[in-house]
């Protein structure tokens, strides 16, 4: 008996030891992949953070640079053509984010209902509406590259501004299109199954391991030691995978999501705060009215 003692308690020592060196060394190649796509995942939620900010930038630039270039504030012809511009750089802001599917409450407005809220006239929901989804936003940016020209053809804006506020009109249009990029750039599917599939090898492994390395058969049957081994070395890893499933979409996660209406509110805010100044201004309302140099 105790030949069979001895030898069961030999055979569970080299088991031990293999499965304890098999975990060290099968832990490389999921801590290789795993760590580079979550080196890619916070990358990409990066780009997506910098591309929002860099919309809201050019949507409050161009605002600035059209105020800035009014050449008579006190023209109504002036005042219609700044206010519709103001529409527009609202509305592609929205767009720039439902046309990717990233502003669900946004996404269930009809484009014939954007002129119940003042952003759009009938006539220029209608074309809206005839126009493709995904190519609605790049509609907008149409409208607003034309009153521009139309502003310094009539010389409502100034002629020399024109160019500088339609440069940011194309960096605009640039990095709206560059969301839906971003969206559409991942990891090689390849690469996220053989990740997924190594790492659930390597949990099932600390999970079948862990009680061999770590259980006693002179403390009893239930070792508190043993559960806390086994969950200490899966958590992290566990942890890494659901931190990958939250960044891939930052515009609907749990944790770290982009609020797509306070994006737009802010800037619109700003834009209108900038926008009407010039107006307020020559209304007497305070400001400056004149320059001399």
């Amino acid at each position: 008996m105790s030949t069979v003692a001895g030898t069961f308690g030999s055979s569970m020592e080299n088991i031990t030891e293999k499965l304890d060196d098999m975990q060290v060394a099968f832990a490389f190649l999921p801590s290789f992949l795993l760590f580079g796509f979550v080196g890619f995942a916070v990358d990409r939620w990066r780009s997506y953070q910098m591309n929002c900010y860099s919309i809201q930038g050019r949507v409050q630039d161009v605002g600035m640079l059209v105020a800035g270039s009014v050449i008579d504030p006190a023209n109504p012809a002036a005042q219609r053509l700044v206010y519709n511009i103001y529409r527009y750089l609202n509305l592609v802001h929205a767009y720039g984010f439902i046309c990717t599917g990233k502003a669900y409450t946004l996404s269930l407005i009809d484009p014939r209902d954007w002129a119940k809220t003042g952003l759009t006239t009938p006539a220029e929901s209608e074309v809206l509406a005839k126009t493709p989804p995904e190519l609605r936003e790049t509609v907008v940016i149409s409208w607003i590259a034309r009153g521009v020209s139309y502003g310094a053809e009539k010389n409502l804006l100034n002629p020399t501004s024109a160019n500088s506020i339609n440069l940011m009109v194309h960096e605009l249009r640039m990095f709206i299109a560059t969301t839906p990029a971003i969206h559409l750039t991942k990891q090689p599917n390849m690469w996220s199954s053989l990740m997924q599939l190594v790492v659930n090898l390597l949990l099932l492994l600390y999970v079948v391991g862990i009680p061999f390395t770590c259980f006693s058969y002179d403390k009893g049957t239930v070792q508190y030691f043993t559960i806390a081994m086994a969950s200490l070395m899966t958590f992290p890893w566990i942890c890494m995978l659901v931190l990958i499933e939250w960044l891939n979409d930052p515009f609907s996660a749990k944790r770290d999501a982009f609020n797509a209406d306070g994006l737009i509110c802010w800037s619109e805010r700003i834009t209108f705060t900038n926008m009407r100044t010039v107006f307020s201004a020559a209304a007497g309302g305070g400001g400056p009215t004149e320059f001399d140099c």
